[in-house]
């Protein structure tokens, strides 16, 4: 579960603290992907930590990429 998160954290950073320019669609592609995870482990998380997850994740990714903020806050009104 936590190699899976990594994983995705590991790709948004190279990809926002890299050379150049993010990639918009990029970001969203994985921004996705970590929501599915969240889904994927939310039993094992509980709503708080997947809460918690999800609005870190926004703040990290609010400089670069404000629709994938959206998309992480629009799961954070499922719970």
């Amino acid at each position: 579960m936590n190699a899976e998160f990594a994983q995705i954290d590991f790709k948004i950073s190279n990809w926002t603290m890299g050379p150049g320019y993010a990639d918009q669609n990029g970001l969203e592609q994985l921004t996705r992907r970590y929501v599915k995870a969240t889904r994927k482990y939310g039993g094992d998380l509980g709503d708080r930590e997947v809460k918690r997850r999800l609005t870190v994740e926004a703040n990290q990714l609010a400089p670069w990429c404000l629709s994938c903020v959206e998309i992480l806050k629009q799961e954070l009104k499922s719970y």
